[in-house]
């Protein structure tokens, strides 16, 4: 008979440290219009250890590219591509603060992030 009391004690003790193991996550899908000669950033606060994965599409008229540059809390350039499509990125960054996308582009361009 103990037993059967000790089993839901058990269970609600297995169901609390796995709620407090497992961390939350948080995703943002968002799209936006870049013109010509424009430069669109996006800022994205993180902390040491944060996993991220920039994915993104360029739909546009004509060259469906753009160049693509994530920015540190100094201003320095972590990662760069060049006329780029489509971006698929994951990184893990090993400083707090606030990190730059930036999207700029010689011509009008739709962007699916």
């Amino acid at each position: 008979m103990i037993r059967l009391k000790e089993e839901p004690i058990r269970f609600l003790f297995i169901v609390m440290v796995s709620m407090i193991l497992v961390q939350l996550a948080d995703s943002t899908a968002i799209s936006f219009t870049v013109s010509k000669g424009e430069e669109i950033t996006r800022s994205i606060s993180l902390v040491v250890e944060d996993c991220v994965l920039v994915k993104f599409s360029v739909v546009g008229q004509t060259a469906n590219t753009l160049d693509f540059y994530i920015t540190d809390p100094h201003g320095d350039v972590k990662v760069e591509f060049r006329r780029v499509d489509t971006v698929s990125y994951p990184f893990v960054y090993d400083e707090t603060g606030e990190y730059v996308l930036h999207f700029p582009t010689q011509t009008c361009q739709k962007i699916s992030l």
